[in-house]
């Protein structure tokens, strides 16, 4: 059973695209009222990465993906609509 004791070694780090501070607009919304919006990138979790946003409600949202992320226009602020998802069925 010494086999479960080793680390799975060496670990790929990925450089982080996006550093606390930065505005992104998320691809995918984990919720609805999140479609379109800006976030503050709040933490990296550096492994992955995953990144925990606000939105501009003062609550901390997690987990998104990197490739979840794009960055936001310049003088966009956190929670401020930058752009409406198309819904299936829409014209």
């Amino acid at each position: 059973m010494w086999w479960l004791m080793q680390p799975t070694w060496p670990r790929r780090m990925v450089m982080p695209r996006f550093a606390p501070g930065d505005v992104v607009v998320p691809r995918v919304a984990h919720m609805p009222e999140h479609a379109g919006r800006a976030a503050r990138v709040l933490r990296v979790v550096w492994d992955r990465p995953f990144y925990v946003l606000d939105f501009g409600d003062g609550r901390p949202h997690r987990w998104y993906a990197e490739d979840e992320l794009r960055p936001a226009p310049a003088g966009v602020r956190p929670g401020q609509v930058v752009l409406r998802p198309r819904h299936p069925g829409s014209s």
